[in-house]
């Protein structure tokens, strides 16, 4: 049924300027995106590329390089057309992730060509997601819509915090109380006034223009790492996106990176963690 769904073409390019963020809050400039794209050219390495590609109706290879960290990275993407190359993006991205068998929906292309989000089913069809493909140029001609792939899930916060003593209890209305007895058969006084939602897991994907970014909570799962790309500092929080409501032994953890300044201290395992998201994968080597 997949096969019969079409590309959406979404606008020119996405906003990587707001994916840079993740990274280097709200200090993007033109003197900070020459840097970045000094480091990645004179430190990276050759990644990824496409002899056979189009950009603005001219034959060219696009190509990926990536700064020189282990695993999370700086990608510039690049255009080689008559002996000169040309930056085309820059963003964060990354050489790994969870490996997620998805079987695609949508492909939604930007006009540029070389990028596009992918919206998938995983877990056996259990959850959707979408998510930015950092190397989409490198397998556009291959990748269709009902395919099952592997690709590389990982995350950047575009914000991030953990709940306060207050905001984890959340006080149920009287009416919705009575309502809920009822439709029980239990008494009043047998409902919970309140609800500790700290270890709930939510994710949630609803803007139309970015697809690709999410709402979320979720507890930290394991030990917190600290992190370094070109300089800036972000915890690797292991987190989980979503849970099986029918078997707890069914869920799908990912790896959030987020800048250590939004948090006072490093998070605990166990830390309700909540905020908003950049989703981002890879095509499995």
């Amino acid at each position: 049924m997949y096969e019969e769904w079409n590309k959406i073409i979404l606008g020119e390019e996405p906003d990587h300027n707001s994916h840079l963020k993740c990274l280097f809050g709200d200090n993007i400039n033109r003197e900070l995106l020459l840097h970045i794209a000094d480091y990645v050219i004179n430190n990276g390495q050759l990644a990824a590329a496409n002899e056979n590609m189009q950009v603005d109706g001219e034959d060219c290879t696009v190509f990926a390089l990536y700064s020189p960290e282990d695993y999370i990275i700086l990608q510039l993407t690049g255009q080689s057309i008559k002996e000169q190359n040309n930056i085309l993006s820059i963003f964060p991205s990354s050489r790994g992730g969870r490996i997620t068998e998805i079987t695609i929906t949508n492909i939604q292309e930007y006009g540029n060509g070389y990028e596009a989000i992918i919206t998938g089913e995983i877990m056996n069809g259990k959850k959707t997601i979408s998510f930015f493909d950092t190397n989409y140029f490198e397998h556009k001609d291959e990748i269709k819509i009902g395919d099952k792939r592997e690709f590389l899930i990982v995350a950047y916060a575009y914000e991030a915090g953990i709940l306060t003593e207050e905001q984890r209890i959340v006080k149920m209305n009287p009416d919705v109380m009575k309502a809920m007895a009822e439709n029980l058969g239990k008494d009043m006084e047998s409902m919970y006034p309140e609800i500790d939602i700290s270890t709930g897991v939510a994710f949630e994907q609803h803007y139309d223009d970015c697809p690709d970014d999410g709402e979320f909570q979720s507890p930290v799962l394991t030990d917190v790492k600290e992190v370094t790309v070109a300089g800036e500092s972000l915890y690797n929080i292991p987190m989980t996106l979503w849970q099986d409501l029918d078997d707890e032994t069914i869920a799908f953890d990912i790896s959030l990176y987020a800048r250590t300044s939004f948090f006072e201290s490093k998070p605990s395992i166990g830390d309700p963690l909540y905020g908003t998201l950049w989703l981002i994968g890879r095509t499995k080597s």
